[in-house]
């Protein structure tokens, strides 16, 4: 019978072994796949922080760039925007805000549309944009068009725009001065060349 008994510990004591050492290799494979993991995490990490690092200088010269261009009309009112369609406003003058009321950190990254209402004239919106957008030469560009503050009111908004490029970066913005005409224009409403 002792024999009997030694043979069936022997018998269950592989399966019982077996389950250990393969509880103890999933923890090892467990071990070095967090191991691995953690190494890839962190080298991931880093890899996001360099980037971070070449954005945050990229950013910086364009917004360099971007506020000498608006400290430069500081007594005018001056709005940068992107070339490419929608044209994110990128900068503003604090005459630019002071006129449309909307302060730079409520502009930035939305579109010169955020003037647009009821009675702007879409046809004569549409016909600016077209012609800035012919003017490859970086010429001025002027329409009179009737826009609205943030606050409702409506005004005749003057408008110019030029292309202007970013001579580190060869980046190009539509940088566009602006008056409110107090009166309309004596001729019909809508463009002035």
């Amino acid at each position: 019978m002792l024999l009997q008994d030694r043979q069936d510990s022997s018998r269950s004591s592989p399966p019982l072994r077996n389950k250990f050492l393969i509880e103890q290799n999933h923890q090892i494979v467990k071990s070095e796949s967090m191991a691995l993991s953690a190494a890839h995490a962190a080298a991931l990490l880093e890899t996001q922080r360099q980037i971070e690092t070449m954005i945050d200088g990229l950013e910086s010269a364009q917004n360099l760039f971007l506020g000498e261009l608006v400290a430069g009309a500081s007594d005018r009112c001056v709005v940068l925007c992107e070339i490419d369609h929608p044209n994110h406003i990128v900068a503003c003058s604090k005459h630019w805000s002071d006129l449309c009321g909307f302060r730079a950190a409520e502009a930035i990254g939305l579109t010169p549309k955020i003037l647009q209402g009821e009675c702007t004239e879409p046809a004569v919106a549409a016909d600016f944009r077209d012609r800035i957008y012919a003017a490859s030469t970086g010429g001025p560009v002027r329409a009179e068009i009737l826009n609205y503050t943030k606050q409702g009111r409506t005004f005749h908004h003057c408008l110019e725009t030029t292309r202007v490029r970013d001579a580190s970066d060869g980046v190009d913005y539509f940088c566009t001065e602006s008056f409110e005409r107090d009166t309309p224009p004596p001729t019909a409403r809508g463009l002035v060349t």
